[in-house]
């Protein structure tokens, strides 16, 4: 056996047997064509939706933009939603918050469903963040 080394994993290939060691120009190769099948996105989007789904956030009635971390933009844009937007809000995590508190979730039927927990957030955070590097263009601090 001889030992071949890349990366951090070390191989030990019989010598003589052919298509046993890929190298690197192979590994490219391979690689790109695996991306390219779908694969890649195939598993990334379920191992995104599997980790959304144990997070934990949907069981306490959440959806996911409830759960940023606060920072100016996004008090500002918290600022701009339309009324009934920012009260939906400010019930899902008072709620979160009491369940929190006595350690218990929501029945399952009242959980967040996938197809509910949409951006609501986006589009203002969009619009803050744009009028901000807007804002940094036309006065730039040096």
């Amino acid at each position: 056996f001889e030992k071949h080394k890349f990366r951090r994993y070390t191989v030990r290939v019989r010598e003589g047997r052919a298509g046993a060691f890929v190298g690197s120009g192979q590994r490219e190769r391979i690689g790109m064509a695996f991306r390219a099948s779908g694969v890649v996105h195939f598993f990334s989007r379920n191992v995104a939706e599997w980790y959304k789904n144990n997070m934990g956030y949907r069981r306490l009635g959440l959806y996911l933009q409830d759960c940023m971390a606060d920072h100016p933009d996004l008090r500002e844009a918290v600022r701009r939603l339309p009324p009934d937007l920012k009260s939906d809000r400010d019930w899902r995590i008072k709620r979160a918050f009491d369940l929190t508190m006595k350690r218990v979730e929501l029945p399952q039927s009242e959980w967040t469903k996938p197809e509910e927990d949409i951006p609501y957030l986006q589009p203002y955070l969009d619009e803050v963040v744009q009028e901000r590097k807007d804002l940094l263009e036309l006065n730039p601090v040096d």
